[in-house]
């Protein structure tokens, strides 16, 4: 993010995007998006190809982003996250396929709450980390914020997961104190808060695939 402001009451947000191929480890392109009061109003981007290569040879380095969290643009409510040791809130609410889903009719000894969004690529990580491994004593809820019912019905028909997902979550969400995604839960069979964590942590959930 190179600039987040606000201008004579508007809003003013730019991002620049880096593509790199993970194969090659060459830049592929490189994005700059701006967005004005939250729309995306100006789109440029420079894309790299057949390349000519001198004799000397110089490795690209680079880190990968790990354990971030992703915040909904433009947000600026002030929530307080639920913090372990808190009861967690009861809700209602209807899954994708247009059950019931209560939090009190959970039978697993523990619960996992997943607050995500499809369009974090952490968080789509993060998913695909545990989907089909963790035991059959935990019960996983996946709770999608920010998305449009249409966009989770398509991620969800191109990937298959035995997970629960409950769309249209945004207002579980603010119950929750949740902010960003992905953001986690553990909840044990009195309903007590036993984990929070924000991103993308290999070690916690490598924690619940054992």
């Amino acid at each position: 993010v190179i600039n987040d402001t606000v201008v004579e009451g508007n809003t003013v947000y730019t991002e620049y995007h880096i593509f790199i191929d993970p194969t090659l480890k060459q830049l592929e392109r490189v994005e700059r998006r701006n967005y004005y009061n939250g729309n995306l109003s100006q789109r440029l981007f420079n894309t790299f190809s057949n390349y000519l290569f001198n004799d000397k040879v110089t490795i690209l380095k680079y880190d990968v982003p790990s354990d971030y969290p992703s915040v909904l643009y433009g947000q600026t409510d002030d929530r307080k996250l639920l913090e372990i040791g808190q009861k967690a809130p009861l809700f209602d609410a209807t899954d994708l396929h247009g059950r019931p889903v209560n939090l009190a009719d959970v039978k697993q000894p523990k619960t996992l709450l997943i607050f995500s969004s499809i369009n974090c690529g952490n968080a789509h990580d993060a998913f695909q980390y545990i989907n089909y491994e963790l035991p059959e004593d935990i019960a996983v809820l996946y709770l999608s914020i920010w998305d449009e019912l249409e966009d989770v019905t398509h991620y969800f028909t191109e990937l298959k997961t035995e997970f629960t997902i409950v769309p249209n979550a945004d207002n579980i969400a603010k119950t929750y104190g949740v902010r960003s995604t992905p953001t986690f839960f553990l909840i044990d069979k009195k309903g007590i808060v036993q984990n929070v964590e924000i991103g993308f942590d290999k070690p916690f959930l490598d924690q619940l695939r054992q």
